[in-house]
This record gives structure tokens, sequence and C-alpha cells, in this order.
């Protein structure tokens, strides 16, 4: 498959499905983001370390896991950048300056369940046994909101699309998420009010 811009602005569920089904390799997948990095980093300054090696040493052993095992973590084998406030062993945590040189001993635990896959977002919600409600951007591309979505089939789940806004909700639309945490709440199943009961389906705010 040629990497194409098309793929650089794909999903992270549209990468794990290529990746999955076999039409794009681990290795493939990282090269396409280490050439796009080089291509235009230069412009943007976004990245103040690019690890290759490590990128390719972790994608050789995804596409193993991939292959011999059938893995199916939805993103064993997506290149992931990490911010410069959050650990990663080995490397030094910047917070975007220089005061701290010392290398991180461990990768932060968040940093950890996500490049070792443990536990899903989806487990760790299943696990909280209280009501959730969810309020998600429907025009967040990071992030579909397919992802929200998810948790759907899961008790006492609500998910609320926010039509034309994007991955910062309570910026975005201040309005709209005070009002729907505000009626949250006050329902009675949420353990901090008294209302209606909140129905387990999306609902979508305009």
């Amino acid at each position: 498959m040629t990497m194409t811009d098309d793929l650089a602005f794909a999903s992270l569920k549209e990468h794990g499905r290529l990746l999955r089904c076999g039409r794009v390799s681990a290795r493939e997948l990282a090269e396409s983001c280490l050439r796009r990095i080089e291509s235009i980093d230069d412009q943007l300054g976004a990245f103040e370390v690019v690890d290759g090696d490590r990128a390719w040493r972790q994608a050789d052993s995804a596409q193993a896991a991939l292959m011999g095992t059938g893995d199916t973590r939805p993103l064993v084998g997506v290149p992931v950048a990490v911010k410069a406030d959050s650990d990663i062993a080995g490397n030094v945590t910047t917070h975007g300056g220089d005061a701290n040189r010392r290398p991180a001993r461990q990768s932060a635990a968040g940093q950890d369940r996500l490049l070792r896959g443990r536990p899903s977002l989806r487990e760790r919600v299943a696990a909280l046994g209280i009501p959730v409600r969810v309020i998600w951007g429907a025009a967040e591309r990071l992030w579909p909101v397919e992802a929200a979505e998810g948790h759907l089939g899961l008790h006492d789940v609500q998910v609320f699309r926010l039509e034309g806004v994007g991955p910062t909700p309570m910026i975005e639309a201040p309005v709209q998420t005070a009002e729907l945490i505000e009626a949250f709440a006050a329902l009675p199943d949420s353990g901090h009010g008294n209302g209606t009961a909140a129905p387990r389906a999306t609902e979508v705010a305009q």
C-alpha cells in the first residue's frame, strides 16, 4: 500500500484496521510517520526527539504479535507521539524546557497502558460500576465519535455527540457542556442529585 496523505490523516481506528487485515505492516506505518515528520518538522518544530530506532524495534515486535498470535488490541502497531511532560523510560522528560536532564526510570502509568495495551478505556469504564456520561465532539478526528459510542453496550453509559465540536467540548461549547454535566449531576442514579433516570442511548446536542 502506498503511503499517502490519506493514510497520514487516517484515524487511529483506521490504522488499526489496516494493520489487522494485513493491508499495511507496522513497519510501513512507522516509516510513513517518520518520513512525514522528517519532511515537515523543520517548519513545525513539533518534536523534541524522534526515536526512529525504537520505533523500528517496536514496529517489528508489534508485527510479530499481529502475525503470530493474532493480537487484537486496537493500538498494536499504531505509532504514537508522546508529549514532553509524560515519562518514557530511558528518555529525559523535558516539560518543554532544559532544567531536567535525568532520564526517567520508568514510563508513566498512562503511557504504559497505551504502549502495552493494558487495560483498555472500555475495560476501565466497565470497572467503574457507576453511571457514566460521555460528552464527545463529533468533529474530533484523532479519536472519532465511534470510539465513544463503543461504550454504549456497557451498563448505564450515555454518549452525547456535540455536532461541529472537536476535541475540547468544554472550550468549544462551554454552555452545552456545562448544561449536560449539570443535568447529569441532578439524576438520581448519578449519586449527585434527584431527577429522572438517564436513557442509555446516543443523543445529539445541537
